[in-house]
Order: structure tokens, then sequence, then C-alpha cells
């Protein structure tokens, strides 16, 4: 609009010469920087006129905003002066003043404007880097409330617009820069330390990060900020806490807790982005393949922090190599962890007995449903089950399942889980398996995405060194990183070992967050010396290295109970694990206790003699028979005792074996469910048929007691009469008990050709006092009396 008393806005181009600051400080510069207006009144006019409409407003408006204590004489008499000032400090060609407005003339940078168009044009990174502070901060002079108010407006509207576009950001950043992501979160909660959602960023950039040290801290403040608010803690924030508390247990310092994830950026974002898609109704399988030692269980233990950190369900199972005979043992564990979650009770009555067939505790759940058969097919029944389980799970919120270590997985489990990803349709469900090379470690379905670790480059292992403390200078850092590199050959675990060593060995330091050295040639030489794996299990102590044998020998995660060690004056289990996972060497999964890594246990066993280790499986299968145990330990426990030449104590877990195998309701045969007590590779025909007749007929032929009773009295009858016939004098009835309960077979061959039903045994009722007690004795699993001449 034109007229009398109106200004066209400015349309020429941006004046060079001036920049006007108006976060975190105000004033406006000139070439050089120089400070051409500090804060006041003639500043506050320029920045009102600057962000308002067209670059105009009316004399009154200026009046009423920075003079509102004057009479209206003395109101326009400081307006002018201060519009001379301006353009004195600016040119006369800036400011255009008619009677009734005053306008700009032209215009100059703003960041103001800057950090807005940033915003609009949805560039984060510019419009963060324009946000410097507060707006026009600590300004006031009399009669200037209008402009106060104005500017306390803008000041809130705009840190909003950068909040917001730092957490979003922040969040971005997570996936490929935890160090950046982590410097912009503690960014934020300066801006706005009251707020529980960037509060929660900062721990989740920390975790990411490995900052554990820092996660733990900002952790407790912010309990203990919500509790003097009178807050309770939001559902999300709960589960962090919880999260930085369990994952915040790492040795300070150490490389494995200090170390971000480098050179396997393009990875972890496809990882992400294959989460991004499954969250928006799309499964997704995603497998990765990667030598020993190159990081692919490091890969989903990250994702697995970032997803959890965000609130959503993350399952994690590891297939053992202690575990590859025992048939679905992964496919349980998968159960058991999947169980846990809320959704469960959302699975369709007709899955429930092929999911307690595989996870028997299961039943506690649903305790009107019996354990499926085990017939055939029924693998598939419970693949079919696993789908419809984490499904039932997905339609709550989107659920990420992690299977490691495929290679090591049961061929039951792997036709289990194929079975179930191959069902997985349009459910809210990321899948990731991660394997080493070769027939068993294939992806579990056709079609799924690969992820192919590489060895890490000499620049990926100055990045690892720099991560883990601040280097002195650029060519300390080449250096270690080079023999770092030769070292490990480019693999991650052993370059975290190989540093671990270093410092352990005190050839480098960590002081206040920087790498001290004092001789580079002199630790150069030393480092590229160093067998990472080897030298490290030399610095065991005794007791160490027993407890890291019993952990390797068992390939498989072992109860606290275990782990005890019989020799007198021993340091605690517990006082050696704690010192062992703080190096790395082992690692606690729920309540039990694993080996670090597998490469670490495979060097454990290689530095092992035969007799040390057969002893090991031997003391470790007495331990896990002792007590009440699950039938899935019993096993454990039969293939310790089989593998460590005591195979004399297995008649006892036999025995328990099937007596729980019955309760559970599986009716197989006897030597079917001794090939499950032993696994493929240790059930032979010899060690099954003799285990089979040390059973008890009652466990063996899955009789009642009652019946199994009455068939001995028979068959003593039986034989008896043969013997009468013969006319021999028959032997007492307790002998002729006695013989029958020493020959089982032959007791029941002779009663089921004589064709007796089952409903005409009557047992009790014919018994002596003598031939009751005998049986008695029989029942319990004890030989009822000496041998008989």
């Amino acid at each position: 609009m034109t007229g009398a008393n109106t200004i066209t806005p400015v349309k020429s181009p941006p004046d060079p010469a001036f920049r006007l600051v108006t976060f975190g400080r105000a004033v406006l510069l000139g070439p050089g920087e120089v400070v051409v207006l500090p804060a006041g009144k003639p500043l506050a006019l320029l920045t009102y006129l600057r962000s308002s409409p067209g670059y105009t407003a009316t004399r009154e408006q200026l009046i009423d905003l920075l003079w509102a204590d004057s009479d209206p004489a003395h109101g326009r008499q400081s307006l002018r002066q201060t519009l001379t000032r301006l353009r004195q400090a600016l040119g006369n060609h800036v400011l255009a003043a008619e009677q009734e407005e005053v306008a700009l003339a032209t215009t100059f940078f703003h960041d103001r404007e800057a950090f807005l168009q940033a915003i609009e044009a949805n560039d984060l990174k510019a419009a963060l880097s324009r946000y410097g502070g507060s707006f026009f901060p600590e300004f006031g002079t009399s009669g200037s409330t209008r402009f106060e108010h104005w500017a306390d407006g803008e000041r809130s509207h705009l840190r909003g617009l950068f909040l917001r576009a730092g957490e979003i950001a922040g969040r971005r950043a997570l996936a490929t820069d935890p160090r950046g992501a982590l410097a912009l979160a503690r960014r934020l909660h300066q801006e706005d330390p009251d707020s529980e959602a960037l509060h929660r960023l900062l721990l989740q950039s920390a975790l990411a990060a490995r900052e554990l040290v820092l996660a733990t801290t900002e952790a407790t403040a912010l309990e203990t900020q919500l509790h003097q608010a009178g807050r309770s803690p939001e559902p999300a924030t709960t589960t962090l806490i919880r999260l930085v508390r369990q994952e915040g247990t790492d040795e300070p310092g150490s490389p494995s807790a200090m170390a971000e994830l480098v050179g396997r950026e393009k990875e972890f974002a496809a990882l992400l982005a294959a989460w991004d898609e499954a969250t928006r109704g799309q499964s997704r399988v995603v497998h990765i393949e990667a030598r020993a030692g190159l990081g692919k269980s490091r890969l989903q233990s990250d994702l697995a922090f970032r997803l959890r950190a965000n609130g959503f369900p993350v399952v994690q199972v590891r297939a053992h190599p202690g575990e590859h005979e025992l048939s679905g043992s992964l496919a349980a564990d998968a159960v058991r962890a999947l169980a846990e979650l809320p959704g469960t009770a959302g699975v369709g009555p007709g899955f429930v007995p092929a999911l307690i067939s595989l996870y028997p505790p299961l039943a506690t759940r649903f305790p009107h449903a019996r354990a499926a058969a085990p017939v055939p097919g029924l693998l598939h029944q419970q693949g079919v089950a696993l789908a419809e389980l984490v499904t039932a799970i997905a339609e709550e919120r989107p659920l990420a399942v992690l299977v490691d270590d495929l290679h090591w997985m049961d061929p039951a489990s792997r036709q289990i889980l194929a079975s179930a990803a191959n069902r997985l349709g349009s459910a809210r469900i990321l899948l990731i398996t991660a394997a080493r090379p070769g027939d068993g470690g294939a992806a579990l379905v056709p079609g799924t995405l690969t992820c192919r670790l590489n060895p890490l480059s000499v620049e990926d292992c100055e990045a690892f060194v720099a991560s883990v403390a601040s280097p002195p200078d650029a060519e300390w850092t080449r250096r270690i990183a080079e023999v770092l590199w030769r070292m490990s050959h480019g693999s991650p675990l052993l370059a975290t070992e190989g540093l671990q060593l270093a410092l352990e060995r005190d050839d480098l330091a960590v002081t206040d967050g920087a790498w001290r050295v004092e001789d580079l040639d002199a630790v150069v030489q030393r480092l590229g010396s160093y067998d990472p794996l080897l030298d490290r299990l030399q610095s065991l102590t005794d007791d160490e290295r027993r407890l890291l044998l019993t952990l390797s020998v068992a390939g498989w995660p072992l109860p606290p109970a275990a782990l005890e060690d019989d020799v007198p004056g021993a340091t605690p289990a517990r006082s050696r694990l704690a010192n062992l996972e703080a190096r790395g060497h082992a690692a606690q999964v729920g309540t039990a206790w694993t080996i670090g890594h597998d490469e670490m246990g495979a060097a454990m066993l290689a530095q092992s003699s035969a007799a040390e280790i057969e002893a090991c499986h031997r003391v470790l299968g007495c331990r896990l028979a002792k007590g009440p145990a699950p039938s899935a330990q019993l096993q454990r426990a039969a293939r310790h005792l089989v593998l460590g030449n005591a195979e004399e104590k297995l008649g006892g877990i036999a025995r328990r074996w099937f007596t729980a195998k019955r309760q559970e309701g599986d009716t197989r045969p006897v030597n079917e469910l001794i090939n499950d007590l032993l696994g493929e590779e240790l059930g032979t025909r010899d060690r099954i048929d003799t285990l089979r007749r040390g059973l008890p007929i009652a466990i063996r032929f899955g009789k009642s007691r009652a019946l199994v009773a009455a068939g001995l009295i028979l068959t003593a009858g039986l034989l008896a009469s043969i013997l009468r016939q013969g006319k021999a004098e028959p032997p007492p009835p307790e002998a002729t008990l006695l013989y029958v309960v020493r020959d089982h077979d032959t007791a029941y061959q002779s009663l089921f050709r004589l064709g007796i039903r089952e409903d005409r045994w009557r047992p009790d009722d014919s018994l002596t006092a003598s031939q009751a007690e005998l049986v008695g004795r029989w029942r319990e699993g004890s030989d009822p009396s000496p041998t008989p001449a």
C-alpha cells in the first residue's frame, strides 16, 4: 500500500556492511566486526523495525514501544533524536521516515531472520548454528515495557523453535554421529534444564557415545530433579534410567566402555533404516555376516541400546556353542524372552500348546493349556506359533528381535525361526540375525538384506583410538593406529584387547580424558609384539584361569551355583567374575555368566590340556546335577558328564529327566527321550541301551506305579506256576519279586504276550506286608534288597 503517509517496503539487496546480532547478545556490527551500536533504545528500535513485516512501523507504535512513560511531545522528540543517531551510525540511506511511518530503506544481515529462514527450509544444521542464545537478552529501560513484552514473546517463540529443531537433529545424529548428538544434547539441556524429554535425549546420546559414566551421573541428576519437583518420571524416563543402570557397569576408562562404534556407520544407518520401515507396518529381516571379532555383536548391541533408549521393546538372544546339540534351545530362549513383554496374552489359544512345548514354564500363564504332543510337523507348528507370538506383541509397539551367533544354533531352532520369519508379513517387526560366514550361518530366509562387515582400516583405527581418549597430536594418533591395525588385522575385538592390554601393562595411560605416553617409539615397538588374547590370558591368576576355563568349556551361560570353586581358600566366584567382567573376559546374561566373547573362549581352550578340559566337564556335570534343576539343565549336566568320562553318574540324571518329561506330557518312546537327553552326537546306540536298561519300569513304560506293582505280582505268580508244573519248589514271593524287578523287560514282555488287560490288574490288595515294603522301595528308585544268592 502506498500514499502520502506510507512507505514502500524495501526491495534493494542486503547491505553487507552491517550485521545485526540478537541471539545471546544484542549488538550491531560493522566492517571488521566493529561494534556500531551496543544494546540500548536505538538498537531496540532498529531490531523492532528489522523484525516487523515490511520492516515498517508507525511513529506512534515506536513511541509506545520505547517511550511510553513520556508525554506525547517528549516522546516524539526522543524518537527524532534516536532516528538521527541511527542515520549517523548507519548512513542516511538506511532509514526512510515520513510523517506517520518509519521504515528501513535497505536490509542487512539479521541472525533472527537467517534462523527463521533455515527453519522454514528445514535446514536444521544452519538453524542451530544461527541460534546463539536468548533473543535480545537482558534489556530494560524506563518506558520500554511494551518492547520488553514483545521481546519476551519473540524470545519464547524462537527458543521453542530452536529446542524442537535441536531435538530432531539430535535424534537424527544418534545414528551417524553419537559424539555430535551428545554435544547437541548438552546444549539443549543447558537451554532448558527442566525439560524431561531433553534430559532423556542427553541420556540416550551418552549411551550411544558409550559415555556410561556421564549417563549414570545424569540419570541420578534427573531422578533427583524430578523428586525435588514432586513429579513422577514418565514411563519412557523410567525405562531409560533402568537401561542406564544396566549398561553403566563397564569399567570407566576401558576401551570397551568408552570407544564408540567406528567403521560401521554405514551398516548402522542401514539397520536404522530397516527399523524405520518396520515401524511403518512392513516387517524387515536383516542378516549381518562377519568373521569372528569384526563387530557383529557390537553392532547389534548398539542398535539395542538405541531402540531401548527410545522406549521400544527389544529381545536379544544368542546361540552358544555348548547348546548346538540341545534341540530347540535357542527357540526356547526366544519364547522365554518374548513372554516377558506386554502383549503375550493376545496370542490365539490354538497357538499356545506349541509355545508351551517349546518353553514349558509358559504354562503358568495359560493354566488351561497343555503342551503340544511331539508329533511329526511339530517344528512347523512351533514356528507358526512363534510368528503369532511376536505379531501379538508388535500390535502394541514395534518390536526388534536380535539373534546373534546363528552358526551355533541347533537345527530344530533354525527350522522354527525360519518358519516364523517367513510369516511376519506386515507386522511391525525387525528381525536381525548375525553369524559367521558358512553354511551354518546362512540367513534364515531367502532374499534377506545382508550386511557384510569388513576389517577396519587404518583410518578407522585412528578414529577408534581418538574415541577412547584425546590424543596428543595427529602424528601420535597415526603411529599408534598403524601398529594397532597391524596387530589386530583390522579386528575391532583384537584392537580393543590390544589397547586394554597396553593400559594394564602401563605402556599407555589415560589421564583426565587424554592419552599419556612417555616414549612413543618404545611403546610402538612393544605394541607390535603383542598377541592380545594370549597375552591377556597369561596375566590371569590361577583362580581366574580356572573360572574362565569353566566358562569356556561350558559354552553357554552358567548359573552362579555352577561356578563356586571347591578348592580350599579360593576367592569367591562373585569377586573373580566381577574382575573378569571389568576386563572384558566374562559377561553377565541375566543372573547367569558366560565367556566375554567366543574368541577368548577358543584361546582359553587352546591353552588348556585335554585332561584339564575333561576334568572341567566332569565337575560341571556334577554341579549342574545337584538339587532341583529344570530339564534343560539336566540335559547340559548329562552332556558334561559324558564329555568328562563320568558316565556312571548318568543313571540318576536320566531318571530325573524322564520324570520331568513325563510330567510335561511328553509320551515319546524311551530311546527318543534318551537321544534328546544326550543329543545326536553323544546319543550312541550302546549309551542309549545302557541308560534304558537302568531305568525303573514305571519311568520306561510310563505306567502308573499301581499298575506296575500289579504287573509284578501277576508275573511273579506266572513264574511260580511254571516252576510248580516243572515240579520244582517255587521260590518265596520276595525272591520272585526281586527276580522280576531285576529283569524288567522279561516281566513286561510276559504280561503283554499273555494279553493281560490293564483293567484286570489289581495292585496292592493281595500284597503281603513284606511284598508291599519291597514294592515301595522299588517305586522310590532304590534296590529292593541285596542280590539273592
